[in-house]
């Protein structure tokens, strides 16, 4: 249904061909990634047992690091009058980043960011990653699901990655920042708060309260509970 109000151009009889397809072929790879898991951390410079985060950014003006000015300005062009104290007086992308960051080092965890091509990547966030991987030409097996297979958890800005996190037992973190989405467009509706907030899976936490969240827990905190998956 969603498919069907956002794209009402597309043809009728390929959505109802859509609408038969079952399974996620972009996780038929997992059974032979998980025998090379080993094979990845090392090739990706993790060390032994160290806990590896792995950060998934998003396509949108917050992640691009853009000045406090520019972003009060959209959020007033927006009118979405709800973000406008956050967004001028909580954390910028690049203090967010440095916090996690810190903690990251603190705990001895290695950072691993994948990104995509199409992403307009800030050099704050080239500068905190340990390891930077991009989308290129290799579409399959995915890159996502590779890191994901290699880190002990994931730290993602409102991603349906989710899904995959949560199927391969890699518990995640969802970071709410500023989107400045309009709410009427049909596809913004799969973002349910359950989406990012299921115990046990996954955690919605606020980008102005992430220092705050992270100085109470450590990585080996962050265990899918098997019930809950």
């Amino acid at each position: 249904a969603i498919y069907r109000e956002t794209y009402p151009s597309c043809q009728p009889d390929l959505l109802d061909k859509i609408s038969r397809i079952v399974g996620n072929p972009v996780l038929d790879c997992v059974h032979e990634l998980r025998a090379r898991r080993s094979e990845l951390r090392v090739a990706w410079g993790i060390q032994g047992d160290q806990p590896a985060v792995l950060f998934m950014p998003q396509h949108l003006l917050y992640c691009e690091d853009a000045s406090r000015a520019r972003l009060i300005a959209h959020t007033l062009y927006k009118r979405h009058w709800s973000d406008l104290a956050t967004v001028a007086f909580g954390p910028t992308y690049r203090t967010m980043l440095g916090q996690l960051q810190d903690w990251c080092r603190k705990e001895n965890a290695t950072i691993i960011v994948k990104s995509r091509s199409k992403h307009h990547d800030p050099a704050a966030l080239r500068e905190i990653a340990d390891l930077h991987l991009v989308d290129t030409t290799e579409w399959y097996p995915p890159l996502s699901v590779a890191a994901m297979i290699a880190a002990d958890l994931v730290v993602s800005v409102w991603s349906t990655s989710v899904f995959e996190s949560a199927y391969l037992g890699c518990y995640n973190i969802t970071l709410s920042v500023p989107t400045f989405y309009d709410q009427k467009f049909p596809s913004y509706h799969i973002f349910t708060p359950t989406l990012f907030e299921w115990p046990g899976v996954t955690k919605l936490v606020r980008h102005d309260g992430l220092r705050r969240f992270l100085a109470g827990h450590k990585p080996s905190d962050f265990r899918v509970d098997q019930v809950a998956q």
